[in-house]
């Protein structure tokens, strides 16, 4: 289950990339910026912004999702049976379905297509989410069949899964993109659902293996950009076996349309300025860490 291929994608690792995001995640990040990716299911989407009352939804949907009542169109999810009729009628496109059941080789089919730029950019597949190791079969399927086309691949991950899973996965693993939030456990868990054990231990053991690694911090202003969490993250991985380089993800807004669309209830957060996110660096440079841009 994926929603969302992106092809000659310059921000998902090196070179041009194409990158899958597969549905599930075990995270739950109040921040989050592709939040149609946590429910491993399909997810109703409906933009009122677009919607123009035409109540042609209403007519076809035998289920009862829409309803129109003193001018408003009303939308029961929970009756929904993706059949996808009501996107097929609605004229300006306010109503989606996200979520697509595909096989590996269908996805593979459109890696390849843009081979001869991963062999020139030094570029490959990214596999995102959500969390991959959600569909762990789904993701080993992408990552061998990857490989046996030649093709450089990227586990873009939260870190929180059994290490078993993954080490029969890393022979076919060129890189990793790890997410690494909050190191305070008990203000990961508030603002992730999950402890962050799990995920710094994962890090530690993949630090002690030949493979590319880039810690990608998102940085949200009121929750770990703060100086004391900042220099904890620099310590932690300075204690790795192979110190790897940082990636600055700052928070942006953009997401909150998403999540309208979604009919879920969200928070806001400020957006760091240019003074934050160069005080983030040069914490991490002080400590001779390694910031990547790509």
């Amino acid at each position: 289950m994926i929603f969302d291929i992106r092809r000659t994608s310059l921000n998902d690792g090196p070179g041009i990339r194409t990158t899958v995001f597969l549905k599930g995640c075990n995270l739950n990040c109040v921040w989050c910026h592709n939040p149609e990716g946590i429910n491993k299911n399909m997810d109703f989407m409906y933009d009122e912004q677009k919607c123009i009352i035409c109540m042609k939804c209403e007519e076809v949907c035998k289920r009862e999702v829409h309803k129109f009542i003193d001018g408003k169109h009303l939308v029961d999810r929970n009756k929904c049976n993706a059949c996808g009729k009501c996107i097929e009628v609605c004229p300006t496109k306010s109503v989606e379905i996200c979520g697509e059941t595909v096989s590996v080789e269908e996805v593979l089919e459109i890696v390849k297509r843009d081979k001869v730029f991963y062999d020139v950019s030094d570029g490959g597949i990214t596999i995102s989410g959500g969390e991959p190791l959600t569909q762990k079969e789904f993701t080993f399927g992408l990552l061998y069949g990857a490989k046996s086309l030649g093709i450089n691949t990227i586990l873009d991950t939260n870190g929180c899964w059994n290490w078993d899973d993954v080490e029969k996965m890393l022979p076919y693993i060129d890189g990793f993109r790890y997410d690494l939030k909050i190191m305070d456990c008990t203000t990961h868990k508030l603002y992730t659902g999950v402890s962050n054990n799990l995920i710094l231990e994962n890090l530690k053991k993949l630090s002690d293996i030949e493979k590319e690694i880039i810690v990608v911090i998102p940085l949200i202003k009121e929750i770990n950009s703060l100086v004391d969490n900042i220099e904890l993250t620099a310590l932690f991985l300075k204690s790795l076996s192979r110190v790897p380089k940082v990636q600055i993800l700052p928070y942006h807004s953009l997401y909150t349309s998403k999540l309208n669309k979604l009919e879920k209830n969200y928070r806001l957060f400020s957006a760091p300025k240019d003074k934050d996110i160069e005080k983030v660096k040069e914490i991490l440079k002080s400590q001779r860490i390694e910031i990547y841009n790509n």
